[in-house]
């Protein structure tokens, strides 16, 4: 479902914490040598923030407060730090959360994406992590993995460069 955009997604609502944090919602501008609202970001925003009934800026700055309560570093649990160019039992990587999360996989097994779900306040702020329902968990989660590959950052795209030679 898609809301009514109530605010325009632009730079300035990109808390400088995603930079860091999650630097898949940003793109470098190499002209303007900053990093700008991606892909990512606007996608998020347009599914999910217009609905939060808040602004951007509070959206993304309640986003990042979300990704630290997940466990680990920045909300990367050690479980996959720990197993980057290697493998983790699927069970495994969701055990690591408090509760349940769709874990989605490429056809070759690859992580591509953990969903974890939230609560929403009524004022629109994030609440407590809530166990993922069923339609998320139908529509996110790869259940024919058993084990999860976790790949460096950036090695999907090399190995399908690699391949395209």
């Amino acid at each position: 479902m898609h809301c009514a955009t109530k605010a325009k997604l632009v730079q300035e609502a990109m808390p400088r914490e995603y930079i860091d944090l999650a630097p898949s919602y940003t793109t470098w501008n190499a002209t303007a040598h900053r990093a700008e609202v991606g892909g990512l970001a606007k996608h998020e925003w347009s599914k999910h923030g217009t609905c939060s009934g808040l602004r951007p800026e509070s959206y993304f700055t309640e986003a990042l407060r979300a990704f630290t309560l997940l466990p680990g570093d920045r909300g990367t649990p050690a479980t996959l730090t720990a197993n980057v160019g290697g493998s983790v039992g699927a069970d495994a990587l969701r055990a690591t959360y408090a509760k349940k999360v769709a874990i989605k996989a490429d056809r070759n097994c690859s992580l591509s994406e953990v969903t974890s779900c939230w609560a929403k306040r009524p004022d629109g702020t994030v609440g407590a992590q809530i166990d993922c329902p069923e339609h998320i968990m139908k529509s996110r989660d790869s259940p024919s993995c058993s084990s999860i590959r976790i790949n460096q950052l950036g090695q999907c795209m090399l190995d399908a460069k690699k391949k395209k030679r």
